[in-house]
């Protein structure tokens, strides 16, 4: 095995993207290799990236755990490791001495000679020890500080990786919220203008006030919105960059690391305190970030000292306990329109429901694949279980004049109103979003309500009625309208020749 692994190339060991050792090699479908991490990170969205960095070759979303190549770093590493604690490469360059003294001022190993010479003279110097590299049981020990000391690392950056990923994920869902409050704002303006423009006589004074009125609310949460973005790209930018302090050192050699641990062994924190003077180590203290460069076979690598590790540890938990920026629920008031909502009242009717229905559903936010398997209510009373839903269709259909009712809803946390056509009434296991129904629909989310229209699914922005909601059917103009009518406020309405047949009201309500 030895020997197979000191005859790999070296260059098949380094990620294409970071130019260091594989951390976590993973393979994609076209054979290139990577660090999991390095390959999530190149992505816009931190996930898998849809083509090879490499090749350009199609990911199909999806990479294969390389443990062949993770088994054999890792055993490269420690080969690398033990290789050096029995080797004489640690002696001074220049004076051929073992390392035998450390410097508190440069930070270093040094020989005595060095030790004694113009460069450090003046220096605070203490003895780690004759060969402690040699003696087996000690060298072992250091190996297995070591070995906790990158696992300590490993899952410090998984962790890490975790949280960047699920905050781009709050991200990218924030950024649609702002596509889509954007959009929504713009289709409640033009629906609220079509509203106004077909009364007579006219109510340009209200139209005017209300159109105000909604314009500045709808601009200062677009702009908390895009705050609240900027906030989510900061600790986006936050966790990266510890992520790749972490990575920086998880490049290190296990060397690195072992001299981290048998320092921190051989001189505790209060014994180097009176070894070293407090002179020294205020002096140590405040190079933590400028690491002195130690030298061997002709590569210079950093000697961090133990506590510029366990300042990264602490430094990372702290970034990743700090609180996650949350997405905004961004909502509308319900501004009244007196004069508009005024006028349907000419065409209130007295709705009667029957054909009492009990509908199994399981409840999710995406109405488009929501179904409900019905039966008759009379078949067994006793069904109406948390989660269940409770429907009833009109009385009577309707194919021409207008039509406006009212419906109670203010014990109801999860409802749906409006009307839906013979074709979708004959189905056995209704879709909600499916052709045929024009809904209101009120839909808990957590803490949260939120209200859709169905036929296309629509997502409003506007506050969740309280009380009674109001519906408006204009079978001539082919369109359904919602009222808030304790705020004598528009909720929404269809485009005029949106359906043209027979249709009946529907009401339905979830048992929580």
């Amino acid at each position: 095995m030895e020997s197979d692994i000191l005859q790999t190339p070296q260059d098949t060991l380094i990620c294409f993207l970071c130019q260091g050792i594989f951390m976590d090699p993973v393979s994609l479908c076209c054979g290139h290799r990577f660090c999991k991490a390095c390959l999530i990170l190149s992505s816009e969205d931190m996930g898998i990236p849809d083509l090879c960095p490499i090749c350009k070759q199609p990911s199909h979303w999806m990479f294969i755990d390389n443990i062949t190549m993770r088994n054999l770093v890792s055993t490269m590493r420690e080969n690398s490791l033990m290789k050096y604690l029995s080797s004489e490469e640690h002696k001074c360059m220049i004076h051929k001495e073992r390392k035998t003294k450390f410097c508190g001022e440069s930070r270093g190993l040094l020989c005595q000679l060095c030790s004694d010479s113009q460069d450090h003279r003046g220096h605070t110097h203490c003895t780690i020890g004759e060969q402690f590299s040699v003696q087996m049981g000690r060298r072992n020990y250091y190996k297995m500080q070591t070995f906790l000391d990158r696992l300590k690392l490993e899952k410090q950056m998984a962790s890490l990786l975790k949280k960047i990923q699920e905050q781009q994920k709050t991200l990218n869902a924030e950024r649609r919220t702002i596509v889509q409050w954007s959009h929504y704002v713009t289709l409640r303006e033009e629906m609220i203008r079509t509203a106004y423009s077909q009364l007579y006589p006219p109510l340009d004074e209200e139209e005017n006030q209300y159109m105000a009125c909604m314009k500045n609310q709808s601009s200062t949460i677009l702009e908390e919105l895009r705050k609240t973005e900027a906030m989510m790209v900061l600790r986006r930018s936050q966790l990266i960059e510890m992520y790749q302090e972490l990575m920086a050192m998880s490049q290190k050699p296990y060397e690195v690391l072992l001299l981290q641990a048998s320092l921190e062994l051989r001189y505790p924190p209060a014994f180097a305190s009176k070894v070293l003077g407090l002179k020294a180590c205020a002096a140590a203290a405040a190079a933590a970030a400028a690491a002195a460069a130690t030298t061997r076979s002709g590569l210079s690598f950093e000697v961090p000292l133990r506590k510029d590790l366990d300042d990264l540890f602490r430094r990372s938990e702290l970034v990743q306990v700090s609180l996650m920026t949350l997405s905004m629920k961004p909502k509308l008031s319900a501004h009244p329109n007196t004069g508009l909502t005024a006028r349907f009242s000419c065409f209130q009717v007295k709705i009667f429901f029957q054909n009492l229905i009990l509908f199994n559903c399981n409840l999710r936010l995406d109405f488009d694949v929501r179904r409900f398997t019905s039966r008759s209510y009379n078949e067994d009373p006793f069904l109406a279980v948390p989660g269940s839903c409770h429907a009833s269709l009109g009385a009577e259909s309707f194919t021409i004049g207008k039509y406006y009712w009212k419906l109670d809803l203010k014990d109801y946390e999860q409802w749906a109103v409006g009307v839906c056509n013979n074709v979708w009434l004959k189905k056995r296991n209704y879709e909600i979003g499916s052709e045929g129904a024009f809904l209101l629909v009120c839909f808990k989310d957590g803490d949260h309500y939120s209200l859709l229209t169905t036929c296309p699914t629509f997502h409003h922005y506007i506050e969740k009625p309280t009380g009674q909601v109001g519906v408006f059917l204009d079978c001539e103009g082919g369109f359904v309208s919602f009222l808030d009518v304790d705020k004598s406020s528009l909720i929404y309405s269809y485009c005029p020749g949106t359906f043209h047949c027979t249709v009946r009201p529907f009401f339905s309500t979830v048992y929580t």
